[in-house]
């Protein structure tokens, strides 16, 4: 089966730059490769507009960041664990991600600068995000204002940190057990949507009923 042109394409523009394999480097070229791809080539002026973009600080030491769509009604908060292999990523490279997101499903979308691996060992990342979900929840009337609907996604191996903090957040009584059960469903269902698909699938979960805009 032919691959897609704009697969093929974007696999030997990856290929041209001449940069070693993932698991040859180090963190830092890998870093700088992903930054590279999804920060420094993308053209600003085409990313989804959303009403507005806030840096946060979670417990005095958590970065984050905030999107907040273009509408003043209560609607869904969705915490995002940007992908990477715990190793890389940053806010920065998934800001595209998270503005259409924001737009597309007509949520505030806090994403969280989780500490990477290697320098900060397992489970620090989990805890990390165990934090920013327990912030966010406690202080729901300062995002999207809806406490009935509250989600925490993100891509790849981030999965893995959603179980673990929906998983304590049930354990300290934050969920029922069935509601953990639907949540950790609803993660992996997430985790595995493309770009696309993200939008329309939380929008279902979170209760909004929009027509998807057009790019």
């Amino acid at each position: 089966m032919p691959l897609d042109p704009n697969v093929a394409a974007f696999l030997q523009f990856v290929e041209s730059m001449g940069q070693p394999q993932m698991w040859e480097g180090t963190p830092e070229v890998a870093r700088a490769a992903i930054r590279t791809l999804m920060v420094d080539l993308i053209d600003p002026s085409t990313l989804p507009v959303v009403a507005s973009i806030e840096p946060l600080t979670i417990n005095g030491s958590i970065p984050a960041r905030v999107y907040r769509p273009e509408t003043s009604n209560p609607v869904p908060t969705v915490v995002y664990l940007h992908g990477g292999g715990f190793v890389i990523g940053d806010l920065d490279t998934h800001d595209g991600v998270c503005r259409r997101l924001c737009r597309d499903v007509e949520a505030v979308i806090v994403s969280v600068d989780y500490a990477l691996a290697p320098e900060n060992r397992f489970p620090r990342a989990v805890e990390d995000s165990y934090a920013a979900f327990g912030h966010v929840a406690a202080h729901i009337d300062d995002f999207g204002g809806d406490g009935s609907r509250i989600a925490i996604g993100g891509d790849r191996a981030v999965s893995t940190g959603r179980r673990n903090t929906l998983i304590e957040r049930w354990r300290d009584g934050f969920f029922t057990a069935s509601k953990a059960g639907s949540s950790l469903s609803r993660a992996h269902r997430v985790a595995r949507s493309s770009f696309g698909r993200v939008a329309r699938g939380s929008r279902q979960v979170l209760g909004c009923d929009r027509k998807r805009h057009q790019d």
